[in-house]
């Protein structure tokens, strides 16, 4: 099951102060954020709705559609179906914190960028750093999500680079088994 590895458009976070062990707790971004990225790619936010933050994406080719964002590498389709965030609950890893882990089962049909079947996911948050891309340099939280197939040998690596301060992720890397590798960075931030 591929994750939407091209919705990530993230929410606004409040973080802890330097002193302090960093947390990032959810909260959506403003309506009208917009983020364009290096591979032509743009997002742009649109309002909350429960554990997730709605928007819209165009993606490289100018294919637009809607969008449901729970947690940095967790970005759906929201023109498909959404039973992979109702089995996995993405929103339980806020708040963010490095360490934190959620291993779980997908069991599903085909849809919001997944296979149907049995998936185990796991996501991690891994580090917290400073990044710099064309919009500037902040300070990230690296969030990994692995997922293996059970029914057949696919296995995926996705990593956000996530800005609280800004509130979007701004690069993701996405690799699986199958040769996909794909890299982008938000080159600019709107409000």
């Amino acid at each position: 099951m591929r994750m939407l590895w091209t919705v990530v458009v993230t929410g606004v976070l409040a973080y802890a102060s330097p002193g302090q062990a960093q947390t990032a707790d959810f909260k959506c971004a403003n309506p009208g954020t917009i983020v364009d990225y290096s591979d032509g790619a743009r997002a742009i936010w649109l309002s909350q709705d429960g554990n997730s933050c709605r928007g819209q994406f165009k993606d490289k080719n100018g294919a637009e559609f809607p969008f449901a964002w729970y947690l940095p590498t967790v970005g759906l389709r929201s023109d498909r179906t959404l039973v992979f965030a109702e089995q996995v609950k993405p929103w339980t890893v806020w708040p963010l914190a490095v360490g934190k882990k959620l291993s779980a089962r997908y069991d599903g049909p085909a849809g919001a960028g997944s296979g149907a079947g049995t998936w185990y996911e796991t996501i991690t948050v891994d580090r917290y750093e400073k990044l710099t891309t064309k919009a500037g340099t902040f300070d990230v939280f690296v969030v990994t999500h692995d997922e293996q197939a059970i029914s057949h040998s696919y296995k995926s690596k996705q990593q956000d680079w996530y800005s609280p301060e800004t509130g979007v992720t701004l690069k993701t890397s996405f690799t699986d088994n199958q040769g996909a590798s794909r890299t982008r960075e938000a080159v600019s931030i709107h409000r």
